[in-house]
């Protein structure tokens, strides 16, 4: 694996270690930078943990309908490949 292939995970694991310490804004930068910078385009799966990701830092922020409904959208697109 190549660092350009860790980089994406990494942030990943750091998201997560964000928002379970509770720095949500710094873990939806993490988020931004993988939607931006980082071509999910053709990855269903890894799109699909990027948006459960939102949804569960919008549900930690009170968002709680806004992430419902991004996790709804999550699990659709992962399940969209298997269709």
């Amino acid at each position: 694996m190549h660092a350009v292939e860790a980089l994406p995970a990494a942030r990943l694991f750091l998201v997560g270690t964000l928002g379970r310490t509770g720095r949500l804004d710094e873990a939806r930068d993490h988020l931004r930078w993988l939607r931006e910078e980082f071509n999910v385009v053709g990855y269903a799966v890894f799109d699909s943990v990027v948006l459960g990701l939102q949804a569960w830092l919008d549900t930690l922020g009170g968002r709680c309908a806004e992430g419902v409904a991004a996790a709804r959208v999550a699990i659709q697109e992962a399940r969209a490949p298997c269709r």
